[in-house]
């Protein structure tokens, strides 16, 4: 199995529909691109303390897609996680692209990167190699990451559409319990100030 199994559901967690579990081969896709694009990002590049909201989002989808019907609430959290993570981690993507000179990808090889600006060309710290795998990386991370929500929103919405069923079960219940008010009387035995009056 590619996750471990947990065959205990939680207590009241409303139950993912039989046709939205076809979504879960492919949420655990976005998650496996998810964690090779994290870990590229945090082994040659180094990107550590940046990667931390990645590492979260990926306890996030292994704990959602860890049993075979799927979990609720971690589904909400990881879509939560996967659309705020992506939306910033495209805004970064589109800074980089229209402020850094052309090329944008270099020759695969370990010279330093180097761009022509104002007439020079200035060299970068960086290999050519790990250069391309940040760009392409950077890239890589908002496609995954909004991917894996649009994913999650199509499972939330064939679950709550499944609902409407028990919330009507809920309000025949509700019907059906007496109404006190002015059409229905109270079933009280005492009302207030409608008894007799004692003189001292």
């Amino acid at each position: 199995m590619v996750f471990p199994v947990s065959n205990s559901p939680s207590p009241g967690e409303p139950e993912v529909p039989e046709q939205a579990r076809c979504f879960r081969p492919y949420i655990i896709g976005a998650i496996w691109c998810l964690g090779m694009v994290t870990a590229l990002r945090v082994f040659p590049l180094l990107y550590i303390t940046g990667s931390l909201i990645g590492f979260m989002q990926l306890f996030a989808g292994v704990r959602a897609v860890a049993s075979p019907n799927m979990d609720v609430r971690w589904l909400i959290c990881f879509g939560v996680i996967s659309t705020l993570n992506g939306i910033l981690d495209l805004v970064r993507f589109v800074d980089v692209v229209t402020h850094v000179p052309a090329p944008l990808l270099h020759s695969w090889n370990s010279s330093p990167a180097t761009f022509h600006i104002d007439g020079k060309d200035i060299e970068t710290a960086m290999p050519n190699y790990l250069w391309n795998i940040d760009v392409i990386t950077m890239g890589a991370l908002p496609l995954v990451s909004l991917s894996a929500a649009y994913l999650v929103a199509c499972v939330i919405q064939i679950t709550i559409a499944s609902m409407p069923d028990e919330l009507g079960e809920i309000d025949r219940v509700l019907d059906s319990v007496p109404q006190q008010g002015p059409s229905q009387p109270s079933a009280r035995s005492f009302t207030p100030f409608s008894g007799k009056s004692y003189k001292l």
